[in-house]
């Protein structure tokens, strides 16, 4: 019984870890509380959101983002024509220095399409951010309805 509550305790320790250290890559970008719609069982896309805060000293771009959990994962800002917004796709975002981009509803997003499973709370999805120096980052975006 000692091994395996010492066990557990490791298990515990090495994802905390593992997620806290996630938070900072590529340029000392910062990602905060990432998190995806919830949505009705049988609907194959959703949308994903987070904060995004560059703390280095140089710009970060990111040039794609993927997901094992979806076909395909598009970043998506808006334009406005008069009293109508519309999705626009895009092809990169870049960060300044000290720049933070909030992704949220009904504002710059990320689009998930053709999610291989359905969400449920307490199973996130697995996206990775490539950067435009080479690197990449994993995050995890926990399933959540809107608040």
């Amino acid at each position: 019984m000692k091994y395996a509550i010492s066990t557990l305790l490791w298990l515990a320790l090495a994802t905390a870890s593992v997620t806290a250290s996630t938070a900072l890559w590529a340029g000392e970008l910062e990602v905060e509380n990432p998190w995806v719609r919830l949505m009705p069982p049988g609907v194959a896309t959703t949308a994903a959101y987070m904060k995004l805060r560059n703390q280095g000293s140089k710009a970060v771009t990111i040039q794609k983002v993927e997901s094992t959990d979806a076909g395909k994962v598009m970043l998506h800002g808006y334009r406005n024509d008069g009293d109508k917004l519309h999705m626009v796709p895009m092809d990169s975002l870049t960060l300044a220095p000290g720049e933070v981009v909030s992704l949220e509803p009904g504002a710059l997003h990320l689009m998930l399409m053709g999610l291989t499973h359905g969400l449920s709370e307490g199973q996130p999805l697995t996206l990775t951010l490539y950067y435009s120096d080479g690197q990449s980052q994993q995050i995890l975006a926990e399933p959540r309805a809107p608040q």
